[in-house]
């Protein structure tokens, strides 16, 4: 049971973990006109009120979902789970890298 409820906090923690970034970071190298610096592949930054494209590097690369399928797993597992439900991880699945 610690182990589940160890899990469902992890969970918990990484939903909120971007709001601890601070607001303007990373606002100088934009400034500069570079491409944003960071550990991301591409980048779309939109208004969605005005639909103007603030920034972008790399928008149309193809490449793999990510960053949302592991926040969509999360939020699924809070809708569908309580904090006491009990979690079974085989040994293959422990064993198994992953980002």
């Amino acid at each position: 049971m610690r182990a589940a409820v160890v899990a469902w906090a992890a969970c918990v923690s990484l939903l909120f973990l971007p709001s601890l970034v601070p607001a303007g970071a990373g606002a100088e190298d934009e400034a500069a006109g570079g491409p944003p610096q960071g550990p991301y592949a591409a980048v779309l930054l939109k208004d969605l009120k005005t639909g103007r494209i603030l920034k972008e590097h790399r928008a149309d690369a193809p490449l793999p979902p990510a960053s949302l399928t592991k926040i969509m797993t999360a939020a699924l597992l809070l809708e569908q789970s309580k904090p006491t439900d009990t979690v079974a991880i085989t040994r293959a699945a422990s064993r198994t890298n992953g980002a």
